[in-house]
């Protein structure tokens, strides 16, 4: 399970050569999502497995980069909670829902930042949610979130992420949503468990 302490983390020999491999096969992955985004040919490999084995450890590395910001990680989702989905390209959307989030808290300068990435299921559907305690997202940027090059001032990113991050969603047959207020930011992913899921 993720920490919840702000200090720097020491990185074991093992941690850091995953965490180098990690960084490289995302840059990798990346440019072919784009390569698909571009061609509109996004395929999907669903497999069945806990929410352990297929995502939460992945995100152990993940929390290297909000601790860096500041911000508070947390995971709120059983450990045995069966999943069917592409488990590479959702964590793929995961991780960057859950950067952005830490992101715009480092930006805001929010000392007390927190971001929660949580799951559930029920009557056939599992929900991802990222959700952080933010002051929220205009209404004129959440119209248009999900566009190619949407941005909103991001330092070094390609504008492509939501909008990739939605099709790799759709093509799970899903929906990803956003809700934002005053009290922070919420994106969910709502994906049919599939026949094999239970």
């Amino acid at each position: 399970m993720l920490g919840t302490g702000k200090g720097p983390a020491l990185l074991s020999r093992t941690e850091v050569k995953e965490f180098l491999n990690d960084s490289i096969e995302t840059t990798t992955q990346l440019l072919n999502d784009i390569l698909e985004f571009t061609r509109g040919t996004t395929r999907v490999d669903p497999v069945t497995g806990s929410w352990s084995q297929l995502i939460s450890r992945r995100l152990e590395l993940v929390r290297l980069d909000l601790q860096k910001q500041q911000v508070e990680p947390a995971i709120e989702a059983d450990d045995d909670l069966n999943l069917y989905p592409d488990a590479d390209r959702i964590f793929r959307v995961i991780r960057n829902l859950y950067k952005n989030a830490g992101e715009a808290l480092q930006q805001a300068g929010r000392t007390d930042g927190r971001v929660t990435v949580g799951a559930s299921r029920q009557n056939g559907v599992t929900r991802v949610w990222v959700a952080d305690n933010g002051t929220g997202l205009p209404p004129e940027v959440q119209d248009k979130l999900f566009q190619p090059f949407a941005t909103k001032g991001k330092v070094g990113g390609t504008g492509f992420g939501l909008a990739i991050a939605r099709q790799l969603v759709e093509a799970h047959h899903g929906t990803i949503d956003v809700d934002s207020g005053p009290s922070g930011t919420t994106f969910t992913i709502s994906i049919p468990n599939g026949e094999h899921a239970d």
